[in-house]
C-alpha cells in the first residue's frame, strides 16, 4: 500500500477570494461578514461608466433599485468599511477604458487588493498610474499565452506586485519554467 506523502506549501501564502460576491446582496452580505479578506468584483461598462457585472446584457436586466446595489463607489465603501479588500475583475467591455480615474482612492493605494484582467496592457497601465495592489494577468487560451509570453519573454516582474492566473490546461513545465524565469511563479 502506497503512503500519501503531505502536502507541503510554498512559501507564499494562499489567498481565499469571495468569488462573484459583490454580484449578489445576499452573498455580499455574507462575504461582508465572512473572514475572507478579498472580495471579488467584477467591473464592465454601462453606458460610458464603470459597473458591478459581468457584462452589459447583465446590467440591461436590472431593475434601477438592483442597478443602484451594483453602483462601484457603493460597493468598495462597504468593502472597505468592513476591513476587507478589493479583488478586481476588469472584463473585457473595459479595454482601454482608465480605471484609475474612476476607482475610488481607498482602492488604488490599498496594497492588499489585487485587479485581474485578459487585458495585459490596461493592467500595467493600472499599475503605472499608482495602483499599489497586485496584478495577476489573466490568461485562459492558448492564444492568449503565447501573446502573453511573446510579449514579456525578457521581462522579470516583481514577484510579490505581480502574478499569473493561468488555466490549468495551458500549464505544462515548459510554460511553468518560462513563468518562473519571469519572476510570476
Amino acid at each position: 500500500k502506497m503512503q500519501r506523502q503531505p502536502h507541503r506549501m510554498n512559501k507564499e501564502k494562499v489567498g481565499v477570494i469571495a468569488h462573484n460576491a459583490a454580484l449578489y446582496p445576499e452573498k455580499f452580505g455574507r462575504a461582508l461578514k465572512s473572514q475572507i479578506p478579498l472580495i471579488e468584483v467584477d467591473l464592465s461598462l454601462f453606458d460610458g461608466r464603470l459597473v458591478v457585472a459581468h457584462g452589459y446584457d447583465e446590467f440591461q436586466t436590472l431593475n434601477a433599485s438592483q442597478r443602484e446595489l451594483q453602483n462601484p463607489d457603493l460597493v468598495f465603501r462597504q468593502i472597505y468599511d468592513s476591513g476587507k479588500h478589493a479583488y478586481l475583475d476588469k472584463k473585457d467591455n473595459t479595454f482601454g477604458f482608465n480605471s484609475s480615474k474612476a476607482l475610488p482612492r481607498d482602492v488604488l493605494k490599498d496594497p492588499k487588493s489585487m485587479a485581474s484582467s485578459n487585458n495585459h496592457k490596461d493592467l500595467m497601465t493600472l499599475k503605472k498610474k499608482g495602483y499599489a495592489g497586485k496584478i495577476l494577468f489573466s490568461i485562459d487560451s492558448h492564444d492568449k499565452l503565447s501573446n502573453f509570453m511573446e510579449a514579456n519573454s525578457k521581462k522579470k516582474f516583481e514577484k510579490r506586485e505581480f502574478g499569473v492566473s493561468i488555466r490549468h490546461t495551458l500549464l505544462t513545465e515548459g510554460v511553468s519554467q518560462k513563468l518562473k524565469d519571469m519572476g510570476l511563479l
